[in-house]
């Protein structure tokens, strides 16, 4: 019997291949091979963050499991940003891990997560002032600061600090929101945390025309049908609500 053949190390141009057409666990399988094989390799293990953070999101497991795929996102990124500490991407994809694992997680653990993902953020943007995901990723942390009740913020100030808690506005979530979308418009989870927003703050028609150009886009990742359905959805609760409201 001849030798067998070493399987060949997976390329980012295939995970990224898979990861567009919507195969997000062939995508991760890729990029976990790839880190298997390279496990230094900047490339695949930003790679790997990015797959495990967007399985965290579409998944429909409990709130530990979740947590925990995050956990592991966050692991990889870091591990790209130890390998070159100056590219974006790693920064990008730890702080959208860091954002995700907020949801699922107590409020003493989701503000020192929160604490982080806005250092992770500022560090993005001294690297690259024009990045939109940094800028997307500073929009959503002061729409969903602005979210709170007044007594969780005071709470959350303790943790992430007066100056975030000062700083925050809707004014700047929109801003930073509309900025991200301006520099890279084929994004969806731009536009899906700027209705959000606009549904947070009763302005159903903006929330309306955000919608509509959101489900009008060409789907890109394994994630963006989610970010159509959900905001579909959170739209129509929002409706559905303001009926009910006597």
């Amino acid at each position: 019997m001849g030798e067998a053949r070493a399987q060949p190390v997976p390329s980012a141009a295939h995970t990224d291949s898979l990861f567009r057409a919507g195969y997000a666990d062939a995508s991760y399988a890729a990029a976990l091979a790839h880190v298997a094989r390279q496990p230094n390799d900047y490339g695949a293990l930003w790679r790997a963050s990015r797959a495990e953070t967007f399985l965290g999101i579409i998944t429909d497991k409990h709130a530990p499991e979740k947590a925990e795929m995050f956990r592991r996102a966050e692991g990889y990124a870091r591990r790209a940003i130890a390998r070159a500490p100056t590219r974006p991407e790693g920064h990008y994809w730890l702080g959208a891990a860091l954002g995700r694992h907020t949801r699922v997680e107590g409020m003493l653990t989701a503000g020192w997560l929160g604490r982080e993902a806005h250092e992770t953020t500022l560090r993005l943007l001294a690297l690259d002032s024009l990045s939109a995901g940094a800028h997307g990723l500073l929009g959503k942390i002061h729409s969903d600061v602005q979210n709170l009740p007044r007594v969780a913020q005071f709470f959350a100030a303790g943790i992430v600090g007066w100056s975030l808690v000062r700083q925050a506005s809707w004014q700047s979530a929109e801003r930073a929101l509309q900025r991200a979308i301006a520099l890279d418009p084929e994004v969806m989870i731009f536009r899906f945390d700027l209705a959000q927003l606009y549904l947070r703050t009763d302005r159903e028609t903006d929330a309306e025309r955000t919608v509509r150009a959101l489900v009008a886009m060409p789907v890109r990742t394994p994630a963006d049908t989610f970010w159509q359905r959900d905001a579909a959805g959170k739209l129509e609760n929002y409706r559905r609500d303001r009926r009910n409201t006597p």
